[in-house]
């Protein structure tokens, strides 16, 4: 059985760069899993880029779904045309525990409202096609404690959901021990109680 991740996470920190009328996007993305490695990330990027007009900016912690933590801002571009934008591609696209950065070195001619929207969205969208991205699936350890004239079938059944015994120990049952997706929790442990007729017994950590 394939678990979807929930989300998608930058495995590396990737820039690229994008001209429109005449201004210069470059945008960098990279992973991040709290507010304080985001903030001194951003400033790097600002240290780097000393000549830039603007570093706008949106970051967010854990599940975009659900996030711990989200944050974005326009730097000096009109309100809502920078940062808010970018937030929404990463979103869009469910991209979590990531912080992005726009560079803007401004070429003479203005882009509206309108056009800054696009145009930082865009920059956000390249980048996100450039960067390599990992899958984040949530799991639960579970302790699963079999009499033995069960083992053979739930182990049968834990291989059939790609599931791998982590540790295990043999007593009075058999007590398993493995990462379970927390998406697919609730129906291996129907299973497994349907399997051992009821005399399973779990505790998840």
């Amino acid at each position: 059985m394939t678990c979807h991740p929930e989300y998608y996470i930058p495995a590396e920190t990737v820039s690229t760069k994008t001209e429109i009328k005449k201004s210069k996007f470059i945008t960098t993305i990279t992973a991040a899993t709290s507010k304080e490695m985001i903030l001194p990330f951003f400033q790097k990027i600002r240290d780097q880029y000393t000549g830039a007009n603007h570093n706008c900016f949106a970051y967010i912690v854990g599940n975009p779904k659900s996030p711990v933590d989200i944050g974005f801002s326009d730097d000096g571009e009109p309100s809502g045309t920078a940062g808010k934008p970018m937030l929404g591609v990463l979103q869009h696209n469910n991209i979590g525990n990531a912080a992005v950065i726009v560079t803007r070195f401004f070429g003479g001619t203005k882009l509206g409202t309108g056009g800054l929207v696009r145009a930082y969205s865009a920059a956000v969208k390249i980048v996100i096609e450039k960067v390599s991205l990992n899958g984040f699936i949530e799991s639960s350890c579970l302790q699963v404690s079999v009499p033995f004239q069960f083992e053979s079938n739930v182990r049968h059944l834990l291989s059939t959901f790609n599931l791998t015994v982590i540790n295990q120990k043999y007593s009075e049952d058999v007590l398993i021990e493995i990462n379970v997706p927390k998406n697919i929790l609730g129906i291996l442990r129907k299973k497994v109680n349907d399997i051992t007729k009821g005399t399973v017994r779990f505790d998840t950590k």
